[in-house]
Formats: C-alpha cells, sequence, structure tokens
C-alpha cells in the first residue's frame, strides 16, 4: 500500500521554455520551477483533483481512479483482476475496503493519505521554512539538471531534479526511492506528466496518467464511509 500511495501523491506541475540562466541561487531556481507550474492564483483556486492512472510493473498491471478533493477527502479504486481494493478518506477517518473486509487504516496510513489531499504542496514550501539547498548540476540520462536538496521540518529529505533549460521535474528521489517523469502535456493550464516510473529496492512500477480533470465537482458524500 505504502508504495501505491507514494504514487498517488504524484501530481505534476506545468513547466514552459525558458533560456538557461547561469549561476542561479537554489532560491532562483526554486522560483522558476513554481513559476512553471503555472498561475500561482490558479493553483491556490484548484480544490479537486481526478485522474486515471494505469500501473505496469513485472508482475502484471492494474488501473486506479483516484479523487481528491482539498483539504481532506479521498478515494482511491485500485482495479485488480482478482479482485478491488477502495482507499476511502472523509476527512476524520480512513478505510481500506476489500470484496471481504473493511479495515480502518492506521494513523500512519492515515497521514499518507492527508498529505495526498494537500495539493500542490510544494507551493507552500517556502513558507513553511524549508531548507533549501543546490547539490550542483547532474545529468538524468541526456538531460542536464539543478539538482536541489530540500529538508523538511520533520528532517525529511528530497532531491529535486530540475531542468535548467525548462525548470520542470525530471525526477524527484527519496531515501532509497526515485520517481522520473516525461511525456508532459497542458491540461486545464497546468502542464502534467503523463508518465511516470517509480524505482525501489523492489523493482519499478510504470504509470500512465489519463482523464485527468482539475476542479471537477465532487459532492461530500462521495467519499462518505459506511458505518
Amino acid at each position: 500500500m505504502k508504495k501505491l500511495l507514494f504514487i498517488a501523491t504524484i501530481i505534476i506541475f506545468s513547466s514552459c521554455h525558458q533560456k538557461v540562466k547561469k549561476d542561479l541561487t537554489v532560491q532562483e531556481i526554486w522560483a522558476n520551477y513554481i513559476k512553471t507550474c503555472g498561475d500561482t492564483n490558479k493553483l491556490k483556486e484548484v480544490k479537486t483533483y481526478k485522474a486515471k492512472m494505469f500501473y505496469t510493473n513485472k508482475i502484471g498491471a492494474f488501473e486506479q481512479d483516484i479523487y481528491i478533493k482539498y483539504p481532506n477527502k479521498l478515494l482511491l479504486v485500485d482495479k485488480f483482476n482478482d479482485n478491488s481494493k477502495i482507499y476511502k478518506l472523509n476527512g476524520t477517518k480512513a478505510v481500506e475496503i476489500s470484496k471481504d473486509s473493511i479495515r480502518t487504516l492506521s494513523k500512519e496510513e492515515t497521514d499518507v493519505l492527508y498529505k495526498v489531499c494537500d495539493l500542490f504542496a510544494e507551493l507552500k514550501y517556502v513558507d513553511k521554512g524549508y531548507k533549501f539547498e543546490l547539490a550542483g548540476t547532474e545529468k538524468v540520462d541526456t538531460i542536464e539538471t539543478y539538482k536541489v536538496k530540500i529538508t523538511t521540518n520533520e528532517k525529511e529529505i528530497y532531491y529535486y531534479y530540475i531542468n535548467v533549460n525548462t525548470f520542470y521535474i525530471v525526477k524527484l528521489e527519496a531515501k532509497d526511492e526515485a520517481s522520473y517523469y516525461s511525456n508532459y502535456k497542458i491540461i486545464d493550464g497546468f502542464l502534467c506528466s503523463l508518465n511516470s516510473k517509480f524505482v525501489s529496492k523492489n523493482g519499478e512500477l510504470k504509470t500512465e496518467k489519463k482523464d485527468i480533470e482539475y476542479n471537477a465537482e465532487i459532492d461530500d458524500s462521495f467519499f462518505e464511509i459506511d458505518k
């Protein structure tokens, strides 16, 4: 579940082509990255997100429908050949529903779902006081990137590999895990990565995203949990 929830947190931002600037500070690099995400005011107005996700790994393939309503409601539907699982967060409680059972998620699992609901969380990194460091430049495949180290207030460390030409994200690294992003398309004014690859010690998980929609009408009843 942890891997799927990590993948589900990925909402890709927008970008535009800009002239390469040398000797940028890490603050300038991050500001350019945020700028490429789209109009900041419009980003802040996004309250819902929905998409279809298609996953492939060495075992096989499965689909996932994801619905998010900011700040604290979420529905994930994992569709396997032999079974399906549903994860629901209604604002106060989170459960996992399968064909034969319903399980209340632990606090740790629920906290992960809350993080998923925080749409465009990167907009808040500076205000939250996260530490930014420029760890140099590095090639990801053939793409030259700025390697930006971010340390959260909880001492979590992330490395953002940001294209030096376009300032969109190419790779996101955390501990022994990394996600790679490609195939960008503008959707509802935001440039989204439609293909990504998640790599960990357990192998690779490829993702294709379709039917992405922002600010769709989603009633609160959609996230209700049967007692």
